[in-house]
């Protein structure tokens, strides 16, 4: 009987050991594969609207089937309505959005849309609801505790036709986006093992989010750099991502 005991037992050590050491072989493989981390793939899709009534992106690609979010940064009353932008059909129209409140939408049908303000007529901007778009994080090593995303759209450029970017900082610890970063985000070729920059913009992100527009004239490959120099007014030891872009002839 005691034998059978002891038995029983070294049955559930054995248990628990495997069970830890399959614990252990996961996070092992999440290091050395560079996984992105949860927080920067579950982070929302937010358009800000900021003081002087702006937007802090008037173009933004966004996957079918996503949630869009528009939050009130500023200091008075703003209306968000959505037109499809080839018909003008109404798709849908909010309340009177107060500071510091939401309005959402899910996107379920492919197309352009445009956003604008009834409130103010100067406020518009579009929203490119497709399958075609891609993002990419840079997570790891990051000095300051932001994450640096690429949103891309088309995923495979065409050439002399817009290639448009937003670039997303992301803070690690509040899973939200790092309000006031300054950046420079340059676009390299790399073909023919040269390294000859071909767009440069340098800009400071009120909200975290950016967007950028470029034209590619040759096929090849490229590179974009986005390199973090201030978060909230104050100089920080620069974060640098590299992202590859692919230009198909």
């Amino acid at each position: 009987m005691q034998s059978k005991i002891a038995l029983t037992k070294n049955y559930r050590f054995l248990d628990i050991l495997t069970a830890f050491s399959f614990i252990i072989i996961i996070i092992t493989l999440s290091n050395s594969v560079g996984l992105v981390s949860v927080s920067a793939i579950s982070k929302s899709n937010i358009i800000a609207m900021i003081s002087n009534s702006r937007y802090d992106v008037t173009y933004y690609p966004l996957k079918l089937g996503s949630t869009l979010i528009w939050s009130n940064h500023d200091n008075m009353d703003h209306k968000i309505k959505i037109n499809k932008n080839t018909t003008g059909e109404l798709i849908a129209e909010s309340n009177t959005i107060k500071p510091y409140s939401n309005f959402s939408h899910t996107f379920d049908k492919l197309g352009i849309y445009h956003f604008s303000d009834p409130l103010n007529s100067q406020m518009g901007g579009f929203i490119s609801v497709s399958n075609d778009v891609a993002s990419d994080t840079v997570s790891n090593n990051m000095k300051n505790n932001v994450n640096i995303q690429l949103v891309q759209e088309p995923i495979k450029p065409t050439m002399e036709k817009d290639t448009n970017f937003l670039i997303d900082f992301i803070n690690q610890k509040m899973n939200k986006d790092q309000e006031h970063v300054d950046y420079d985000f340059v676009i390299y070729s790399v073909n023919g093992g040269e390294n000859k920059q071909v767009y440069n913009q340098a800009g400071h992100s009120d909200e975290g989010v950016d967007q950028a527009t470029y034209r590619f004239s040759q096929p090849g490959n490229y590179v974009v750099k986005v390199t973090i120099y201030d978060i909230l007014f104050n100089p920080v030891i620069p974060d640098l991502a590299i992202f590859n872009v692919t230009v198909p002839k």
